[in-house]
């Protein structure tokens, strides 16, 4: 507190952490001076500052606007890649698990590396591609097979990506991986995937915005 003002840094510092790991807003309801109810939301590591000052949200706001412009722009080019879970109906399903990758252009990629499937910092695994992935054209396809490994204890665990999203998977946690790849001209992007599974088995690859640049793995 500040006088009539209020200023506080959204964190766990400050209000303590409800759900750990998981991205959080605060929703906040307030009157000021005997005006009207208010109601103001702020993202986990953002700063509120009560009373608001009208000038400054509508800079915020067409600061924020510009920049959401601009990113668009960025990306409006980029080629769209999708990724798709294949499973096997014959054999062992450790050794022919497959992730299909398409390209919906506009334009070729190449470079396409998967991250690690994640739940959070400490719970992990490698997402191992089994062969080379060759750049893609526009509405080109290419599976390609992959093993989901486990580093425990000097030893490498291959799981089937069924089991082992079932095994980890609950209401407060996602799955999810990152897949980074460039255009032909070098320029770098990446994609999250939000990976689910239904009582059937049946896996989804649930495409997030494209950002421009490789995000860390």
């Amino acid at each position: 507190m500040n006088g009539d003002s209020l200023s506080l840094l959204i964190g766990r510092e400050a209000l303590g952490d409800p759900l750990e790991g998981k991205w959080k807003e605060l929703v906040v309801e307030y009157s000021y001076d005997g005006g009207p109810t208010l109601r103001t939301v702020r993202l986990d590591g953002t700063r509120l500052i009560l009373p608001e000052d009208p000038y400054l949200l509508e800079q915020i706001s067409r600061t924020s606007t510009t920049q959401e412009h601009e990113r668009l722009a960025e990306v409006q080019g980029a080629p769209q890649l999708l990724v798709e879970y294949k499973p096997r109906k014959h054999g062992n399903p450790l050794e022919d698990e497959r992730i299909s990758f398409a390209n919906e252009g506009p334009g070729a990629i190449k470079n396409i590396k998967v991250g690690r499937l994640r739940w959070s910092i400490e719970n992990q695994r490698d997402i191992q591609i089994l062969s080379a992935i060759a750049p893609l054209r526009p509405n080109q396809t290419a599976e390609h097979q992959f093993a989901a490994v486990e580093h425990k204890s000097g030893n490498a665990i291959i799981w089937q990506l069924t089991e082992i999203l079932k095994e980890q998977m609950s209401a407060d946690t996602e799955a999810s991986v990152i897949v980074s790849y460039e255009d032909l001209n070098g320029k770098p992007y990446s994609r999250k995937f939000l990976l689910t599974v239904d009582l059937y088995g049946a896996i989804a690859w649930h495409p997030g915005p494209i950002s421009v640049g490789a995000e860390a793995f």
